[in-house]
């Protein structure tokens, strides 16, 4: 929803009101994002509980995926803002670093099982831990290419010409769009995907 939006200003106004609109999206999606990631690692055992209920019969597997949800919960901050400044380059015709964050996530995940596994509880915790690493780096990797294009996102929620939030109702509209997607889900999923793959002996 975010780049046709972005798109359409570019085209009708200018790139200064383009780039305050993502600036205004940027600001609204980081507070909700912090909030939102609060909350869930606050609740982070009831939240497991609720979409794993098998995994209250094994009490080892539910911790271990609760301790791994901890690691990786904080990557939907960081992937979520990463894509909306991947937004901002693909409107403008740059699509390689964006098209390169899973090859990011891909190669750190294979470096911590390698490097990390041997000061890890196990592979899964070492696995959770690339998977946290992977979200900062491709953030990082964002805001220097996006800033080096001359597209760098400010946090700012009003515009200082007219002191007054600007688009604030399209901002809102798009914010609300992408966080009512089904994006927790997946990541605690994924979690518990892995944790039963390596507590396939707690039963026992």
């Amino acid at each position: 929803a975010f780049v046709p939006m972005f798109s359409s200003k570019l085209a009708t106004e200018d790139q200064q009101h383009a780039l305050k609109f993502a600036s205004q999206v940027f600001s609204l999606l980081t507070v909700i994002l912090v909030v939102f990631t609060t909350i869930m690692m606050i609740f982070m055992p009831q939240i497991v509980s609720i979409l794993a209920p098998g995994f209250e019969k094994t009490p080892d597997k539910l911790l271990i995926t609760i301790t791994l949800s901890y690691f990786t919960m904080p990557y939907l901050f960081f992937i979520a803002l990463s894509s909306l400044y991947a937004g901002v380059l693909n409107s403008s015709g740059k699509f390689a670093i964006a098209a390169a964050l899973p090859i990011i996530l891909n190669v750190v995940m294979i470096l911590a099982i390698k490097y990390l596994t041997p000061f890890s509880k196990s592979p899964s915790h070492a696995l959770s831990y690339g998977v946290f690493i992977a979200g900062i780096v491709q953030f990082l990797t964002m805001i220097y290419s996006n800033v080096a294009s001359g597209e760098d996102l400010t946090f700012k929620f009003y515009d200082s010409d007219q002191d007054a939030i600007y688009d604030i109702s399209e901002t809102i509209t798009f914010v609300s769009d992408m966080t009512e997607g089904n994006v927790v889900t997946p990541v605690l999923m994924n979690t518990s995907g892995i944790s039963s793959d390596v507590c396939m002996t707690c039963d026992g």
